[in-house]
């Protein structure tokens, strides 16, 4: 090295020195380097960090494990018999010294133990920035160590948590709303969501985090899963002597799908007669056998599966009822289909019923105020109701009026909308279609009177009878009107009067008035133009669908689902929240 080159450097050394006094100090701290989860993603991180951003420096409380050789020497600063002994609060001490001298700007625990030992060291070293970590659900923990670990993370600027164990955690409390109230009632307090505002509803379909099975691969999956969970609760000599026949048969061997349909049919009703011979072999067992979630799951798909007739012959079915288990690692997943021809599409998941306020003026931002997760085989009509009754529970009123799709309204939804003082805006479907009559002569072209006791068909022919109809068992009351003699010369009789008939009848229900009043309204300029304002719900759903990951559960089971649309709603109007205060600053 020549003179002038050892002048460079020793000039340049200094300064790459200083420079990187400059970048902000980070500390990771983990128990020990052992194989595992957490450890894993400590090596990851501590490797991954960018030394032109940040000066990583890595801690541990035991210094062995695997890990180790992967990224050096640690410095270790061990507590001791006890976490709250006086060897544990040394290593506090010193830790922070070893921080404050490091002049750290974040600190991150990856575990419980660092958890109690860097958080408190870090505030007393005045980190600026501290991250905690809860990575387990804490069903290792005594109760003593939960509340010590909880009361420490409340120190924390910020905490890690392992989504599936927060999850859990949420939905054991009853806090999967937690979030969304929270988002919702901040943007109350901003004036940003009123008590009572105009609203848009619409619902949109989930798909389940399973895929949808044929009834012999449910039946197959479900019986595997029964022995799978039966295995390790009983010995040897304890299962029954076909124990191995189906364990081979369902566990062991997989389902051929290029086999002929009566092949197909035969291992049907071979799966049958094996559950059914489980089920049976289960009665006289303990209560822990035959309660097992699995167990329990397998005899309600039997019963959905299949019909053990008079002379014991099993037989599947051949109608399967709403509802029917589809896949059985999400059995509250059910299948569901909307819309009809090209235009039909069918899943197995789930349902969510999104609702939002309506922005009152151009260029204005509207929020979501509720979302209620339903099977996906539940109907919209209930759907409202549901969502009414959840922003009730967020602090909100009625809303003043709310846009919805046909789906949604019938002269009972309406009728009860303006006793409770708002609108419900939508367009009434119109009635069910009959063999043989033209559409110009379905019930809706009839100008039908409940007060009067009359209607008047669309040839200007009066009603000779009306008569009230209760049923006994319900109590619904209807009323037919019927034509009479004025019906056989009609020329329209080929197309309004259905050929078993003499004469044309029509029953309508007590509140048709209503319904025939909305069918009215909504052929007007004025109405088209009002319910323009329900059109943004379809790109607020595409929205959730594309930026969010609302189309997909990530998780199986109801609950876990309804987590996951509350919290991607609660995101989606932090989002907008967030657009409405840059637009405010520009």
């Amino acid at each position: 090295m020549s003179l002038l080159e050892a002048d460079h450097l020793a000039k340049t050394k200094p300064a790459q020195a200083n420079e990187r006094e400059l970048l902000p100090g980070i500390f990771l701290m983990i128990n020990s380097l052992e194989t595992g989860g957490s450890e894993r993603q400590f090596a990851a991180v501590a490797s991954s960090i960018n030394r032109k951003i940040f000066r990583p420096y890595l801690g541990c409380i035991h210094q062995r494990g695997t890990f180790l050789g992967e990224l050096g020497e640690i410095p270790q600063f061990r507590l001791g018999g006890s976490l709250y002994g006086m060897q544990s609060w040394r290593s506090r001490i010193r830790l922070a010294r070893h921080l404050r001298k490091c002049d750290i700007a974040i600190a991150h625990a990856f575990d419980f133990y660092t958890n109690l030992t860097l958080i408190p060291a870090a505030r007393l070293a005045g980190v600026p920035v501290v991250i905690g970590s809860q990575r387990q659900l804490g069903d290792l923990l005594t109760p003593s160590q939960w509340r010590a670990q909880a009361a420490v993370l409340r120190w924390c600027d910020s905490v890690v948590c392992n989504s599936r164990a927060a999850a859990q955690r949420l939905i054991e409390h009853g806090k999967a709303e937690v979030a969304m109230r929270a988002v919702l009632a901040a943007l109350q307090k901003e004036g940003l969501v009123p008590k009572r505002s105009k609203q848009r509803l619409d619902s949109t379909h989930v798909l389940g985090a399973v895929a949808r099975l044929s009834a012999l691969e449910c039946v197959r999956e479900t019986l595997a899963l029964a022995l799978e969970e039966l295995k390790p609760k009983l010995a040897i000599e304890q299962r029954p002597e076909f124990w191995e026949l189906l364990w081979e048969r369902y566990v062991e061997s997989k389902l051929d799908y290029k086999s002929s349909e009566e092949t197909l049919q035969a291992k049907r009703r071979q799966a049958g007669n094996d559950c059914l011979r489980l089920l049976q072999w289960l009665e006289p067992c303990a209560s822990e056998l035959r309660q097992c979630k699995q167990v329990s799951l397998l005899r309600e798909v039997f019963a959905q599966q299949f019909v053990v007739e008079a002379d014991g012959k099993i037989e599947p079915v051949k109608v399967h009822a709403t509802g029917v288990v589809q896949n059985p690692h999400d059995p509250q997943a059910e299948w569901s289909a909307k819309g009809r021809g090209k235009h039909k599409k069918e899943w197995v998941g789930y349902k969510v019923q999104l609702a939002e306020t309506v922005p009152q003026e151009e260029g204005q931002i509207g929020f979501i105020t509720s979302v209620v997760t339903q099977r996906a085989s539940e109907s919209d009509d209930p759907g409202l109701e549901v969502t009414l009754a959840k922003q009730e529970q967020m602090g909100l009123e009625r809303p003043s009026e709310m846009y919805v799709d046909g789906a949604y309204i019938s002269a009972g939804t309406i009728t009860e909308a303006k006793e409770q003082g708002w609108n419900l805006m939508g367009p009434a479907q119109p009635s069910a279609a009959r063999a043989g009559l033209d559409k110009a002569y379905r019930i809706e072209t009839f100008d039908i009177s409940i007060t009067e006791r009359k209607a008047i068909c669309p040839e200007g022919e009066s009603s000779t009878q009306c008569s009230e109809l209760t049923e006994q068992k319900s109590g619904k009351v209807t009323y037919r009107f019927e034509f009479g003699r004025q019906c056989r010369d009609c020329p329209a009789r080929r197309l309004c009067v259905p050929k078993d008939q003499p004469h044309r009848t029509i029953v309508v229900g007590a509140l048709h008035e209503v319904l025939q009043q909305r069918r009215r309204e909504q052929q007007s300029p004025a109405f088209k133009l009002q319910m323009q304002q329900r059109n943004g719900i379809e790109g607020s759903i595409s929205e959730l669908v594309r930026g969010h990951g609302l189309r997909r559960a990530r998780y199986r089971g109801f609950a876990k689902v309804d987590l996951q649309n509350q919290l991607v709603a609660a995101s989606c109007n932090i989002k907008r929240w967030l657009q409405k205060l840059i637009k405010t600053t520009l």
